[in-house]
């Protein structure tokens, strides 16, 4: 779902070339490392105006003059290390919180248990508790598309090791009770790991 574009190109007999963060038609646009262990923080500049205010709050007069993004994507390396001299000396939240306030287009990257604890996520409700008989309570991810007719929703935890065999090998796939029994009985089914 997230790259829509490439197939696209694809199926027009285009071979795009890897370009890490870098985006055709917005710069500056990248991640880039904070304060912390493995911190980091997301931009997008779209605008000229988004562009001045980047300089203001890097306070890189000198590199106002790239107006346009192929000016800024030819200046790329000078660029990003202005961005990082600026968010090196931040935790990724700070570094986002300043971006935003000034207008640009920012994120922290997040961890898995930072996603868990975002406020975000937790006001739209993404995350759903499931009780799992082996592993208890825990988050999980909800369904990304809240749609109105059919919303969806987490049926049940996953399955425990072996829990639906008997199931699958009887009602889907039709195989007598008998022959069933017979593989559980040689060891080629189980209800539970080997130890």
């Amino acid at each position: 779902s997230l790259i829509g574009e490439q197939f696209a190109a694809h199926s027009l007999g285009l071979a795009p070339a890897p370009k890490g963060n870098r985006h055709p038609d917005l710069a500056p646009h990248g991640c880039y490392p904070c304060d912390g262990d493995d911190r980091w923080v997301t931009l997008a500049v779209r605008t000229e105006g988004e562009w001045d205010a980047l300089c203001d709050l890097l306070e890189t007069d000198h590199l106002r003059g790239l107006r346009t993004v192929e000016a800024r994507q030819e200046e790329a390396l000078e660029i990003d290390a202005a961005i990082m001299a600026w968010t090196l000396g931040r935790s990724d939240y700070d570094a986002t919180v300043g971006l935003q306030a000034a207008g640009i287009a920012a994120a922290p990257v997040l961890h898995a248990l930072d996603l868990v604890a975002d406020s975000h996520y937790r006001l739209r409700g993404y995350f759903e508790t499931v009780d799992h008989p082996a592993m208890g309570a825990y988050p999980h991810d909800g369904i990304a598309w809240r749609l109105s007719r059919t919303p969806g929703a987490i049926q049940g935890p996953a399955p425990l090791f072996g829990q639906d065999t008997r199931t699958v090998l009887e009602e889907t796939f039709g195989v007598a009770r008998v022959a069933v029994d017979a593989l559980y009985a040689s060891g080629a089914a189980a209800d539970a790991p080997y130890r």
